[in-house]
């Protein structure tokens, strides 16, 4: 017989295995159809073939982890940009998140942030998405938890999957990123001119929250250690903002 734990074992194996997978945007659909059969062809191949119910049980509750895996890749999929509105300006509502970092490019200052989205007003045919990771060429600067309309040109989430490196794609899509790209215009909103609050937009005000909190404590962790050579560790383990690390940093 297969225990609770042997089964929960292979299921996990099978989530695991998921992740491995060549899965991408584009042949997510194929990969969808293949896990949906799989699990039951398995089950029925063990049981006819080997004659071991206890076997069977096992790949197919592996197999179903491998469906699980997939599954959750296509919910995730659900809200990516469509492939027809890349290099569109398309006009956004939300909440500025993750703790926004002003770099200097060309001697000029750019922002970088994450935005999630309440609204997506135009097109009218984009889809709602629900986090987008944008940068913007501004003397403004952002904070977290700031509501903003924006008009940006996004793209989907894509990267190099290098063996033995990082699969930026994958990165952006496991941290719910729907798009990414850069904004031409944008305007703060009041309280006055925000969307109404619901249930859809609960998820994004809760985190915009909790950023501008972190935002918060770090502007008091730089005041408090303006002469401690190491603040930079102490803001890292304290509200979780790496920014300021070096390289060398992360190799300790």
């Amino acid at each position: 017989m297969v225990t609770m734990f042997t089964g929960m074992v292979a299921m996990l194996l099978g989530i695991v295995t998921a992740s491995f997978l060549p899965i991408s945007l584009s042949n997510l659909d194929g990969f969808l159809w293949l896990v949906s059969v799989l699990p039951i062809l398995t089950v029925v191949l063990c049981c006819s073939v080997l004659k071991r119910r206890s076997l069977s049980l096992s790949c197919g509750l592996y197999c179903f982890g491998v469906a699980v895996g997939v599954f959750y890749a296509y919910s995730i999929s659900q809200s990516v940009l469509l492939a027809e509105h890349e290099g569109e300006l398309i006009e956004l509502e939300g909440v500025v998140t993750a703790l926004p970092r002003t770099e200097r490019r060309y001697g000029k200052p750019l922002q970088r942030f994450e935005l999630d989205v309440t609204s997506t007003r135009w097109p009218v045919s984009s889809r709602q998405m629900r986090r987008v990771k944008l940068s913007w060429s501004t003397d403004l600067s952002l904070k977290a938890g700031e509501h903003w309309r924006l008009r940006a040109k996004l793209k989907r989430p894509r990267g190099f999957a290098n063996p033995g490196g990082n699969d930026y794609q994958l990165h952006l899509l496991l941290n719910r990123i729907d798009a990414t790209g850069y904004v031409k215009w944008g305007k703060q909103l009041d309280a006055d001119q925000r969307m109404p609050s619901s249930w859809q937009t609960l998820p994004a005000l809760l985190n915009g929250r909790l950023s501008a909190l972190r935002q918060s404590l770090g502007e008091k962790l730089a005041q408090q250690t303006t002469d401690l050579k190491n603040a930079r560790f102490v803001r890292a383990l304290a509200i979780g903002d790496g920014a300021a690390l070096t390289s060398d940093d992360w190799m300790l």
